[in-house]
């Protein structure tokens, strides 16, 4: 697993999980919401730059081969302590997307949760989701 799929995961594992805290445990999480959909937006950011990062590495790499041609590099590369793997993609369009909906989905969920039980004001929930990237609440179409 990867870096990225590894911390977006856990988010919205964790997420879920508040989500579905009884009432008196989840007031307890509500002055960290603000940290928590902060990391919302860092996760999805993390996935929007996912392949910009890998082509950056994938170009390095190949940079390096390239300025230093060496008959010996496979045969390090083979015995090194670091077992050497072809770089591949780890997480594809699908798959970010996928994590795209699921952040956002559980984001709203834990807000709405938090309103529903009272322990937010509707503009504290608007804040929330402007930190995680979310639309604004619109009343018209809840309602």
């Amino acid at each position: 697993m990867s870096y990225t799929q590894a911390i977006v995961q856990a988010l919205i594992d964790t997420l879920t999980r508040t989500a579905g805290l009884p009432a008196f445990q989840l007031a307890g999480h509500v002055p960290n919401l603000d940290f928590w959909m902060g990391e919302v937006r860092h996760a999805k950011t993390v996935l929007d730059d996912y392949k910009n990062r890998f082509d950056q590495m994938v170009a390095a790499q190949t940079a390096y081969d390239l300025n230093n041609p060496d008959p010996e590099a496979a045969n390090r590369r083979r015995t090194h302590d670091y077992h050497y793997e072809p770089l591949k993609v780890a997480i594809t369009p699908e798959h970010a997307n996928r994590f795209m909906r699921q952040l956002n989905a559980v984001a709203e969920r834990l807000i709405e949760r938090c309103l529903q039980e009272e322990l937010i004001e509707l503009s504290k929930a608007d804040e929330l989701r402007e930190l995680a990237g979310l639309p604004p609440f619109d009343q018209e179409s809840s309602g």
